[in-house]
């Protein structure tokens, strides 16, 4: 992933706040304000370009622009701004003219954003472009000779294998207004991690070869600049005992409880070198955590 860098916006725009303004409100979704503003017509597209914030890349570089702040309320940034002439045209347009104005009004809507893209001005800005999700999900596996019977003296064993469901995971991770897909992303489907990643929303660790990386999806969307960005959706599916290791018959492990648990082990060839079924890759590489 590039590096990232966070910086205020700037507004270097005349303007005015209008009588009136800002309407402030508090809502089950959290605090929400609007203001009114008025600036020159033709200034006003660079104004609400200011008020909004944006994301740049130059090489490796990100620059994130966070939008303006509500003054009283720090935490709500420009969410959304809405134009609009103020009080009528400066002069007569000929008809099939453009109209002319003098002056505009913008309204500007502040929102604190949801969960991990509410930004503060020493978080880590990566994280501003990045929203994660968990869905729970379960594995059905079969276990060969639990050596189980139907009484306790052990002279009536259960012929059929035993089963268990395994719980597993899909953890979601988003990239929004990304300049670029990482590069060898596409390379990268069907392997799993080779070193241990880290989630920030959860605060938790995948160890190596849990997680295989499925098909992302990508999405074209325009900034509030008017550049070109993605916003990419990786799934990785999480097996807690990896996926490069396969139930050994005849062979347990014991729980805290005293439970017989079914035993994961590494499979080799003929030659003796462990075997993969899927090849562990780099994919910290395409993700900010």
């Amino acid at each position: 992933m590039p590096i990232y860098f966070q910086q205020p916006t700037v507004i270097t725009i005349a303007f005015e706040e209008l009588d009136g303004s800002p309407e402030e409100r508090f809502t089950r979704n959290g605090f929400e304000a609007t203001r009114r503003l008025k600036c020159a017509y033709a200034d006003r597209i660079t104004l609400a370009q200011q008020l909004r914030g944006n994301t740049a890349q130059t090489q490796a570089l990100v620059v994130l622009t966070v939008g303006d702040r509500f003054a009283d309320f720090p935490l709500a940034i420009v969410e959304d701004v809405s134009i609009k002439p103020f009080e009528g045209l400066s002069t007569g347009s000929p008809v099939g003219s453009k109209a002319v104005y003098q002056n505009a009004e913008l309204t500007v809507t502040y929102r604190v954003p949801d969960g991990e893209e509410s930004p503060s001005p020493d978080q880590n800005p990566a994280d501003i472009l990045v929203t994660e999700n968990i869905e729970a999900s379960a594995e059905f596996i079969t276990i060969p000779k639990l050596d189980l019977f139907f009484d306790n003296q052990a002279t009536q064993e259960l012929e059929i294998d035993g089963a268990r469901i395994i719980a597993t995971l899909d953890w979601i991770y988003q990239l929004h207004q990304v300049p670029e897909i990482p590069p060898g992303t596409f390379d990268l489907i069907g392997s799993v991690n080779k070193d241990v990643m880290h989630s920030n929303k959860f605060n938790r660790n995948f160890e190596i070869e849990t997680l295989l990386f499925n098909p992302p999806t990508t999405d074209p969307v325009v900034t509030s600049n008017g550049s070109k960005a993605w916003n990419i959706t990786y799934r990785f599916t999480y097996k807690p005992f990896g996926w490069n290791k396969k139930v050994k018959p005849g062979e347990f492990a014991v729980d805290a409880a005293g439970n017989k648990l079914p035993k994961f082990v590494d499979i080799f060839d003929k030659d003796g070198n462990i075997y993969k079924f899927y090849e562990p890759k780099n994919l910290k590489d395409i993700v900010s955590s």
